[in-house]
């Protein structure tokens, strides 16, 4: 469990600033849409999914619907953008543990 400390936005390396994040995403919202969901259970390899309740671009309740098609889905969702920026020390270890393999 991450420990929950309040972290100044100054304080953060750049690649964590929300500005690299959306252009980690910019491509996204231009993606195709699957013909149908089931397909998704196909998938076999590990994805994580990051969500934010109340985001109306990516809403949460699609992340859980994606995570339970997926078999080998991870989904972490947050209360708030600002409890994501809160933990976002934690969720970069997350996602480079993911990225690296690591359980």
């Amino acid at each position: 469990m991450c420990k929950n400390t309040r972290v100044g936005l100054g304080s953060l390396p750049k690649s964590w600033l929300p500005d690299g994040l959306a252009r980690a995403i910019h491509g996204v919202v231009e993606d195709w849409p699957i013909p149908d969901r089931e397909m998704l259970r196909a998938v076999r390899i590990p994805t994580l999914i990051v969500c934010i309740e109340g985001d109306e671009i990516h809403p949460a309740e699609l992340g859980r619907i994606l995570a339970g098609l997926m078999p080998e889905a991870e989904l972490i969702v947050y209360e708030s953008q600002a409890t994501l920026f809160e933990r976002l020390p934690a969720l970069v270890t997350r996602v480079s543990s993911f990225i690296a393999g690591d359980a």
